[in-house]
Formats: C-alpha cells, sequence, structure tokens
C-alpha cells in the first residue's frame, strides 16, 4: 500500500509529465480566487482525442477526409500506370465509410472498436495514401491512413513531407496509423489493420 506522500509525488510526476500546469484564476462571480488545472492545447487536444471512444460514422456520409489529405500513389510509364484511377478511389471511400459505419456491430471487430471510435472522431485530420495492392492485381487497392495533428495545436516536425510520393511505413503508433484493403470485384474492404500501440 502507498503512502500518502507516495500518492502525492506520483500525481506530481504525473502532471508534469503530461505538460499541465496550475494557475490561479479570478472569477467575478466567486467570492474567493481558486486554483484551476489547464493543460496546454496539445495535450488537451490529444487527451480529448483519446478518450473519444463513442464516435460513429453513418453509411452513405461524404468521405470526410479533405482532398487536401488524398494522395494516389504509383508508377506511372508509357507502358504501365500502377496507380489507381479516380473513380476506383471514389468506390474505396464510400466501401471505407460503409465498413466502419457497420464496424460497431461486427462481433470480429468487437476489441478494435474503441480504437475506430478514435478514427472515426478525428477522420477529418487523417492522411491517406491510394495505392494498387501489387502490380500483378488491378482489383485491390490498398487505403493507407496516417494521423496529423492539425496546424498549430501542437508543434511538429513535418516527418511525412514526401507522402504524396512515398508510402508512409512505420511501426507502432496505435490508431494513428492504419489501412484496409479492398477489393473491387466485391465492393468491399477486406482486410483492416490497426498499427500496434507501440
Amino acid at each position: 500500500m502507498r503512502s500518502r506522500f507516495d500518492l502525492l509525488l506520483l500525481l506530481v510526476f504525473f502532471l508534469s509529465a503530461c505538460g499541465a500546469r496550475t494557475q490561479k484564476t479570478d472569477d467575478a462571480d466567486q467570492s474567493a480566487s481558486s486554483t484551476q488545472y489547464t493543460g496546454d492545447a496539445c495535450h488537451d487536444y490529444l487527451m480529448a482525442r483519446w478518450s473519444n471512444t463513442t464516435a460513429r460514422i453513418v453509411e452513405g456520409a461524404p468521405f470526410p477526409i479533405p482532398e487536401e489529405h488524398r494522395a494516389i500513389l504509383g508508377q506511372k510509364s508509357a507502358l504501365n500506370d500502377s496507380s489507381p484511377p479516380p473513380s476506383d478511389v471514389e468506390k474505396v471511400n464510400r466501401a471505407i465509410v460503409r465498413f466502419l459505419a457497420h464496424a460497431p456491430d461486427d462481433p470480429s471487430l468487437l476489441w478494435r472498436q474503441q480504437e475506430i471510435a478514435r478514427i472515426v472522431g478525428s477522420f477529418e485530420n487523417y492522411y491517406v495514401q491510394y495505392l494498387r495492392s501489387s502490380a500483378q492485381s488491378d482489383e485491390e487497392i490498398v487505403a493507407n491512413f496516417f494521423f496529423v495533428v492539425p496546424e498549430g495545436v501542437c508543434p511538429t516536425d513535418d516527418h511525412f513531407a514526401d507522402w504524396r510520393r512515398k508510402l508512409v511505413s512505420v511501426m507502432g503508433g496505435g490508431s494513428d496509423f492504419w489501412f484496409i484493403r479492398y477489393d473491387a470485384r466485391t465492393d468491399s474492404v477486406i482486410d483492416f489493420w490497426i498499427n500496434a500501440n507501440k
């Protein structure tokens, strides 16, 4: 059993590790000033995103990722174009929305529900890359997603500066990095993968 002092030290360590600070506020409605917890904007944004475990998307909803956050990858030459055509990409987008709309009811995805809700809750802040599953297959398209914190919220380095040309592939990261595989023959998502947390 921990002593009160140990718990207090643990609390102080946690608050300092999260970048939290206390701030005196003077409220006209209160007769005395109080100490109030306020985290910085980055911490607050990320914590709100992480705690969103109930967001849902409705089948038929528009694909929420802005056009400027989308890139079609592939090799183009005079003899071959391995990038998926825009008409196929639109089918992929509709299938993704349909898949995520029904995912909360899918028993095989029960263990992924919190991560799926986090994805859906901040869908518009993801970037997506579309590419053929393999050079031999015109029927399968991979949609590779990675999360980018909105500009001005957190200090960031642009780790993915070449994202429009090069596939973003990282180890770990949890629901910040995920992909689906789409099959044009069945017009459906046939594979769904979220990175491990570490």
